[in-house]
């Protein structure tokens, strides 16, 4: 118990002690004894060990002081359960920290100085020449072992004292803060669930942030990082001092970004000295891998990380290097959505021409707050991307590695995540173009592709005419609608009076209803092709627009299936422009959540920019539901006329939807902190005629087959197919393909059946369309799956033939195999689908070897090689030449 012993040990040698695979065999080990105010380890010298150097376990108040360890087995310093609190390490040394394989697995990558709770302190200390980590804050949800207690909660727990200590060449990183440090007032209160229960939103009266600093931490000739932070929350680091550290000096994984991050003096990292090379920098850092992407700062995956009063030296040591980096950790599609806001203030730049360098996926936002990173009129900086290329943003790769714009705009991000569909919308790219601002001549893209597009542009104000042209068109045409149907309805009833009475008065009334609908009826007959002229107008863009069309003027952004939020497409965008977005295949959406940038970044802003989108199908009516403060879903109701950014009334997620063009357009902006986040939901058709249509009723097959090679089979032509033809497989023909190279055709529709003879062959199946309408296309069965091999061939261009659903009310656009019938599909099964190289496959290798025997591949077979390394783009493809066992021969 408490103060049941004293154990003072101070200025003893210790050598070749601590046993290897025995728990609890240490050099020294204080064990499960509480408090020990009077008990001390100082001056000792504890070398050449088999299991650590010196152990707390289950004590508090133990003094460590002047301690010397060198060439220990895993962790040397060793805070074990995470329940020790008020233990003082000072003036410490630890040389040569090496892994173990014989207790935790930690071990294997150990940190001279291993801290499972802060609650500790720690002054003076230094660690050199570790395997791994010099000091490793691996701080636990609740304490371990024997010393278990859910009402500690060291991850949110008080940071005793760091302060004073140094880290230099270690094999990863001087200090490591992994996996979680988010100090609070209450600490097991925010493990509780409920409304606050969030490290960016903490409740303001239950569990406040706590503000923890550490203080003067020198790190240095590091093998990847000084100092290292993974999940923090109102951490500051003040004084810290790096050089020579191979991949950055700070890393900043997840950064707490709420109220506590409001003040000036409120800053993650501040007085500090980064340095990337300094005179005493070994040469051979340029040999290691890592080295090309050397920086001294990696920035946060999170928003709003702040540095101020810092020192960047030496940046010019390599082309490569730059003195600020992006996203930590953000290379897999794993990882963070991105572009996420920075903060800098009073920064300098010695002997460091590149100040920013981005790095995947390249969309992080930065802010100088006072010109000493930009300059006094720009202070925006943001990678290069083709729609914010604008007057306001000067292109400098040579410092900024990409736009430094003026500071009277502003550049937010928009996400979109969980977009609906998710089959037919998930993995497509988001393509999105600048409105205002389509200038090929600050383009590094100038061609036109296609070469298709025409020669004439419009400008912005057409699109205006062009809506509000078809709404005038479409307004005229329910009104005479409405006014046949009022006639009409009152002919009949005149007509059966007249029929009863035989009044002359009601047979006036006959003529005169009758003339008004018949009237109406013409007028309908005139209307409603003008109106179905403007159907869809705003897709005709790409087609009649010459800026509209050209490929290059758009930024293509990838969409990230598992980052925060997961399923998003993330893009930035200017303050004061308008965009238009898409997805790559014009794919329709049924739900779209939008979220504009940060709530505590926006603070009222009101200019923000408008989002132009089109949807394919004809849907009459989208609402945006948004949450309210008191947790109501509450709908946004849309706007009569188009939407202008001069229009101060406007407020985030106001939109304007005209259902003839199918054209949409949305505000966003910083005015309604509750509508930061919307969801954009697709409802029915609402007008005279629906939005659906009908197709041909589908006749019986016939028993009898026809064959492709007949001329008898085509009973309407009376010819096979050529090059060219549109071929219609009627809705009775039992069709077999048996011709083994077609010609390319202009479409394939079929409203029989087309079934692929299962002879072992190959066939070659080429059109710019396939569109399987009404009928059926059979290729094997699930009994008898194609032997041979069956090639699709989709040719054409943008400009080519498009597949339209439902009366040209729904686009499917083109080189498709559409299906509105049925498509059945069987390959050969294979039993090994995956395996693993039983050895390296180097660069230009023509042969692999596989771990398992590949019985069901064969010559001719493609297969995809995964990477091993985190960088996903580091895939390929082959073809199998040979087989020999386990030994895959590939084409060159």
């Amino acid at each position: 118990g408490d103060e049941s012993l004293t154990g003072r040990i101070s200025y003893v040698e210790l050598t070749q002690v601590g046993q290897a695979f025995q728990l609890g065999r240490y050099p020294i080990h204080f064990h499960m004894i509480g408090t020990v105010q009077n008990s001390y380890i100082k001056g000792n010298a504890i070398h050449h060990t088999y299991n650590r150097a010196c152990t707390i376990h289950g004590v508090h108040y133990l003094t460590l002081q002047d301690n010397v360890a060198y060439e220990t087995m895993g962790h040397t310093f060793f805070i074990e359960d995470a329940i020790e609190t008020k233990n003082l390490l000072q003036n410490n040394l630890a040389v040569k920290t090496k892994r173990s394989w014989s207790l935790l697995n930690t071990d294997q990558t150990p940190a001279s100085f291993w801290i499972t709770n802060p609650d500790n302190q720690f002054i003076g200390n230094h660690a050199a020449g570790s395997d791994r980590y010099g000091f490793w804050f691996d701080l636990q949800t609740h304490p371990t072992g024997p010393s278990f207690d859910p009402n500690i909660c060291p991850e949110y727990g008080h940071l005793g004292e760091f302060t004073g200590n140094v880290a230099h060449s270690n094999g990863r990183y001087g200090l490591r803060l992994f996996h979680r440090f988010t100090p609070v007032s209450n600490p097991c209160a925010a493990l509780a669930g409920g409304k606050f229960n969030d490290r960016e939103q903490p409740d303001p009266i239950v569990n406040v942030p706590e503000v923890t600093h550490f203080r003067n931490f020198l790190a240095y000739k590091n093998m990847r990082t000084g100092v290292i932070a993974e999940e923090l929350g109102a951490v500051k680091f003040h004084n810290i001092r790096t050089a020579d550290n191979v991949i950055s000096g700070v890393e900043f994984g997840i950064t707490a970004a709420g109220p506590w991050l409001t003040s000036s003096d409120d800053y993650h990292l501040q007085d500090a000295l980064i340095v990337g090379a300094s005179e005493n920098i070994d040469p051979e850092i340029l040999t290691f891998e890592e080295s090309g992407d050397t920086c001294g700062v990696k920035g946060a995956r999170t928003e709003k990380m702040r540095i101020k009063d810092t020192i960047f030296a030496n940046f010019n040591y390599d082309s490569k290097w730059g003195a600020i980096s992006t996203c930590s950790h953000c290379e897999g599609p794993a990882t963070d959505s991105s572009g996420r806001t920075y903060f800098m203030k009073n920064l300098y730049f010695v002997n460091s021409s590149k100040r920013v360098r981005f790095d995947i996926p390249f969309k992080e936002i930065i802010y100088d707050e006072d010109g000493t990173l930009g300059n006094s009129t720009h202070r925006w900086i943001v990678f290069y991307q083709n729609h914010l290329d604008v007057p306001e943003c000067v292109r400098n790769e040579a410092t900024y590695n990409g736009l430094l714009c003026n500071k009277d705009i502003s550049i937010r991000r928009i996400v979109i995540d969980h977009p609906q569909p998710s089959n037919a919308l998930d993995n497509l790219p988001l393509k999105v173009l600048n409105l205002n601002k389509i200038q090929a001549s600050r383009r590094n893209l100038v061609d036109v592709s296609p070469t298709t597009c025409p020669a004439t542009s419009s400008a912005l104000t057409a699109l205006n005419t062009i809506d509000s042209t078809a709404i005038g068109l479409q307004n005229s045409l329910l009104l005479q609608y409405d006014y046949y149907t009022k006639n009409k309805t009152a002919y009949n009833e005149a007509v059966k009076l007249f029929e009863s009475t035989g009044s002359t008065s009601q047979q006036a009334q006959i003529s005169t209803y009758q003339a008004a609908f018949t009237a109406a009826e013409a007028q309908i007959a005139t209307l409603k092709p003008q109106v179905e002229s403007y159907y869809g107008k705003y897709d005709l863009l790409y087609t009649t627009d010459k800026n509209v069309c050209n490929v290059n003027n758009y930024q293509n952004v990838e969409f990230r299936g598992k980052a925060n939020p997961k399923k998003n497409w993330v893009f930035n965008v200017i303050s004061g422009y308008e965009y238009k977005i898409h997805t790559a295949q014009g794919a329709d959406f049924t739900s779209l959540p939008f979220q504009y940038s940060y709530k505590e970044l926006l603070n009222g802003e009101t200019k923000g920019v408008i989002i132009h989108f089109n949807h394919t199908e004809k849907t009459e009516a989208f609402i945006p539901i948004y949450t309210d403060s008191t947790g109501k879903a509450v709908e946004i109701a849309p706007k009569a006329a188009n939407l202008q950014l001069s229009d101060s009334t406007l407020k985030m997620g106001d939109f304007h939807l005209n259902n003839v063009t199918r054209h949409m357009m949305m505000k966003f902006d910083g005015t309604d902190a509750e509508r930061i986040r919307f969801t954009l939901t697709r409802e029915k058709c609402i007008t005279v005629g629906g939005c659906g249509g009908t197709l041909p009723s589908e006749g019986e097959i016939e028993t009898t087959p026809r064959y492709w090679s007949k001329v008898a089979s085509w009973t309407k032509t009376g010819k096979i197919p050529v090059a060219g033809d549109d071929v219609v497989i009627d809705s009775t023909w039992n069709m077999i393909l048996d011709v083994p190279d077609l010609p390319v055709f202009r479409s394939i529709e079929i409203n029989g059946r087309l079934t692929i003879k299962n002879d072992g062959g190959t066939y070659n199946i080429r059109s710019y369309l396939i569109y399987v309408r009404k009928g059926e296309m059979i290729v094997g069965t699930a009994e008898e799956p194609i032997k041979g091999k069956v090639i699709f061939t989709l040719y054409g261009t943008r400009a080519e033939q498009t597949v339209y659903f439902n009366n040209k009310m729904f686009e499917a656009g083109n080189k498709v195999i559409a299906n509105t019938g049925k498509l059945l599909m069987y390959g050969k099964p294979v039993g090994l689908k995956w395996t693993r190289l039983a050895t390296k496959a180097a660069v230009g290798a023509t042969t692999i070897d596989l771990v398992d025997t590949p019985t069901d591949w064969a010559v001719g077979d493609e297969l995809g090689i995964n990477p091993s390394g985190r960088d996903y783009t580091h895939r390929d493809f082959a073809v199998i030449k040979a087989i020999s066992g386990k030994t895959i021969t590939l084409e060159t």
